[in-house]
């Protein structure tokens, strides 16, 4: 891909990880109130739009050039399937607010340094 592409689907999941971040908020909300109408339909959302995210860092190693633990991110994510599976909003909410979370914090601030490097190669 050029940079121009490079850039443009950089741009595009940063923008992302914002909705997917609020989104991921307020299904803890949710839960936390006992309002589980549209538990299935955010529980796959926040599973297809975290893998995406994670493709995308993954396709743009080359040029942040950080090491992306990907047994770890797995990990996260089996254990985030396993509780909905099970029914355990409780761990669902835990995995959610503290790992999953903060897993898209830390892409968000990748991608921003991402953009400013190909920004700067333009």
């Amino acid at each position: 891909m050029n940079n121009n592409e490079n850039l443009e689907i950089a741009s595009e999941a940063y923008e992302y990880c914002e909705k997917l971040y609020d989104g991921m908020g307020s299904l803890v909300n949710n839960i936390n109130d006992r309002n589980l109408n549209d538990l299935e339909i955010y529980f796959k959302n926040i599973l297809t739009g975290f893998n995406w995210i994670i493709e995308v860092i993954i396709l743009l190693r080359n040029i942040h050039k950080q090491d992306i633990d990907l047994a770890i991110i797995q990990q996260k994510i089996t254990s985030y399937t396993e509780a909905y599976n099970n029914l355990d909003l409780l761990l669902l909410s835990d995995i959610i607010e503290y790992e999953l979370m903060a897993e898209v914090e830390g892409v968000y601030k990748l991608l921003a340094e991402t953009i400013m490097a190909l920004q700067n190669n333009n």
